[in-house]
């Protein structure tokens, strides 16, 4: 299988933060053996951020661009006794690239999850468990997954875990929606000029944001392979600060829970 998709997604100006991204991502995968597939993904995206307010007089330049290009594969292995293997790794650019790149613009991240099909009288029930590597709130960190999923009827789906729970409801061929909550975070390397006031750190230092994303979508297939989406969210605990490379705030920038809107369009390329 193979797609492209472009998603738009913005928080509107809402008290003294907002921003507006510009995703692109491929995908492709293919089994590699019976039982077992792979998959790639190439992802860039584009970020404007508006800073309408912050302590200590400080103000990033309006807008201020920030991008993220990303690369990652995954590999799924059915194993024997209902036993499922699934795990994934990507590594990725996040920074405003105003100067010459560096090793500490690379991050990772990853996961490896072991999932089995439960009970006998339940079709479609299924126990996953895992660790995973990556930002859920302010720095990277090893942390566990676990789901529990099962089907309620033939369009009703749910997945009840951390760091992510989901409710999928497919209404017919042609249309779906999707509700989920989960664990959002991730830094980029930014940097500041010398001339910031009152005698701050300047040069590379980090901007961290991070939430708890609840939200629903609407999916419909426009023709067989084309899909669009629209998405209406909510975060939780909205927060972007400032850190140096040890991970010390040197400023916590006025954020607030935000509503945020996503579209987005999807072309498959092959089944």
């Amino acid at each position: 299988m193979a797609y492209l998709d472009y998603v738009y997604e913005v928080v509107p100006s809402n008290g003294n933060y907002s921003w507006e991204r510009h995703n692109l991502g491929m995908y492709y995968s293919k089994d590699l053996a019976p039982k077992v597939n792979y998959g790639l993904s190439l992802n860039m995206r584009r970020q404007q951020s508006w800073f309408y307010d912050s302590p200590k007089n400080y103000a990033m330049e309006e807008p201020d661009e920030l991008f993220r290009l990303e690369t990652g594969g995954t590999l799924s292995w059915q194993m024997k006794d209902r036993w499922k293997l699934d795990a994934g790794f990507s590594i990725f650019m996040a920074s405003d690239f105003k100067e010459a790149l560096d090793l500490s613009e690379i991050q990772h991240s990853g996961k490896l999850v072991l999932a089995t099909d439960i009970g006998t009288t339940t079709p479609n029930q299924q126990l996953s468990f895992g660790f995973g590597y990556g930002i859920l709130r302010k720095h990277p960190l090893l942390y566990p997954i676990l789901s529990f999923s099962r089907s309620l009827s033939k369009n009703i789906n749910v997945d009840i875990g951390f760091p992510r729970t989901t409710v999928h409801y497919s209404i017919d061929e042609l249309h779906e929606i999707r509700t989920s909550g989960s664990f959002k975070g991730e830094y980029t390397n930014i940097h500041l000029p010398v001339g910031t006031p009152d005698d701050l750190p300047h040069g590379e230092m980090r901007l961290a944001q991070y939430a708890i994303d609840v939200n629903i979508g609407y999916t419909y297939k426009i023709q067989p392979q084309w899909y669009t989406l629209i998405k209406v969210g909510y975060l939780i605990d909205n927060t972007a600060v400032i850190t140096d490379g040890q991970g010390n705030i040197a400023y916590e920038l006025s954020t607030e829970p935000s509503v945020y809107l996503s579209m987005g369009l999807t072309f498959k390329i092959r089944d």
